[in-house]
């Protein structure tokens, strides 16, 4: 198991990783990052990299994917008609029409996603109330993963950027490292 940034500097270096090497890595700052996995990788010696995603970080970014399979996983709806696409939801939802609607909502812009999932989350009928904010770090819980492991630059969004203008792929990656390197400090010269 080999340390993300290295492997990357080696490989630029013209230099051979190990045979068989592997990079640990994690996305987006879920909590038991810092509250499992950094501790138990460390006392195993484990080199890892997590890529965060500062509007996560600030509360500003519900992740989409999480709010939409909490609203599956509670949904009072028997059946989700959506688009033209129909799916019967037997109780506790339907992982199925999950991935397919995930799927469909990678397809589409920020703006446009988040105004699905909005829409969706009403049709679905969830009961409870979703908190993001409990499944994911704050600023002060990145400062301590990054006693645990390398911390990396995700985007600010959590956008699908192929999905993106350039001009807003260009904003996304640039404002997500500014954020980390202001509030984080250090150099985030590794993108997920």
């Amino acid at each position: 198991i080999v340390p993300l940034r290295q492997a990357l500097r080696d490989l630029r270096e013209g230099r051979p990783l190990p045979p068989r090497a592997l990079a640990v890595t994690f996305d987006d700052g879920y909590a038991d990052n810092l509250t499992i996995a950094g501790p138990l990788l460390r006392r195993l010696g484990i080199p890892a990299t997590c890529f965060l995603v500062p509007g996560i970080l600030d509360g500003d970014v519900v992740p989409w994917w999480e709010r939409l399979g909490w609203a599956f996983a509670r949904s009072r709806a028997t059946r989700l008609e959506w688009e033209g696409h129909s799916w019967e939801l037997p109780g506790g939802g339907n992982r199925a029409a999950f991935k397919e609607v995930s799927a469909l909502l990678k397809l589409r812009d920020r703006a446009a996603r988040e105004s699905a999932v909005d829409a969706l989350e009403a049709l679905l009928e969830p009961s409870g109330e979703y908190r993001h904010r409990e499944q994911f770090l704050d600023w002060e819980g990145a400062r301590r993963l990054g006693e645990y492991m390398d911390l990396g630059s995700h985007t600010m969004w959590h956008c699908i950027l192929s999905q993106e203008s350039p001009q807003a792929q260009k904003d996304d990656l640039v404002q997500a490292r500014e954020q980390l390197s202001q509030r984080l400090g250090g150099d985030f010269d590794v993108l997920a």
